[in-house]
């Protein structure tokens, strides 16, 4: 956030500090936010797509570019979180390599996306 929006403004120090347990906790707070109007919160596309919808909320876009599924899977929205696969060398009989296969098998890719995930392309 601070290096891709914010660039060389500085963000005000917030008034109130809340520790949400859940990001379900976190959206709803964002989404009650009644004071200034430059309030922000960060979340998950999925989580703010897929599990816990609310009107309230505004997806941000970057540089003219919003928050989809295709912005976010081809990176043309910049502002995202990686996740890899770490694994073992290759053994052939490892459940892990399996897993790994699996995930990124067409069927598993239909899978993520199925549940609300981004898939590899």
């Amino acid at each position: 956030m601070l290096s891709l929006v914010m660039k060389n403004t500085k963000m005000k120090k917030a008034k109130v500090n809340e520790i949400e347990a859940t990001m379900a906790g976190i959206i709803q707070w964002v989404a009650n936010y009644t004071g200034e109007a430059h309030g922000i919160g960060y979340s998950y596309f999925y989580y703010a797509n897929e599990m816990y919808i609310n009107d309230n909320i505004k997806l941000l876009a970057i540089n003219g570019i919003e928050p989809t599924f295709e912005t976010i899977q081809d990176e043309s929205y910049p502002l995202m979180s990686a996740y890899y696969i770490v694994t073992r060398k290759y053994d052939p009989n490892d459940n892990i390599q399996k897993l790994k296969e699996a995930i990124l098998s067409i069927r598993g890719k239909q899978i993520t996306k199925d549940a609300g995930y981004i898939p590899l392309p």
